[in-house]
């Protein structure tokens, strides 16, 4: 994952993780940004949590696996 903490937009946060085929390669990012009062820039907050999830869980329908002796993306 990787996260912006006001650098791009002034007041704005986002976090994004990527989504990986078969292959182990990156086919898709999901992106989550809003208002910092609303999008806290911890990264064991609720929307970074649902980012990371959802971007395993299309990542698995895609075919990719972890590799062996590393915990999920």
């Amino acid at each position: 994952m990787s996260r912006a903490v006001g650098s791009v937009i002034p007041g704005i946060n986002a976090f994004c993780a990527p989504a990986f085929d078969h292959d182990g390669k990156m086919v898709l990012a999901i992106t989550g940004l809003g208002p910092a009062g609303l999008l806290p820039p911890g990264w064991n907050g609720p929307i970074p949590k649902a980012i990371r999830a959802a971007a395993q869980t299309i990542s698995r329908q895609l075919g990719w696996r972890t590799p062996a002796g590393r915990d999920a993306q």
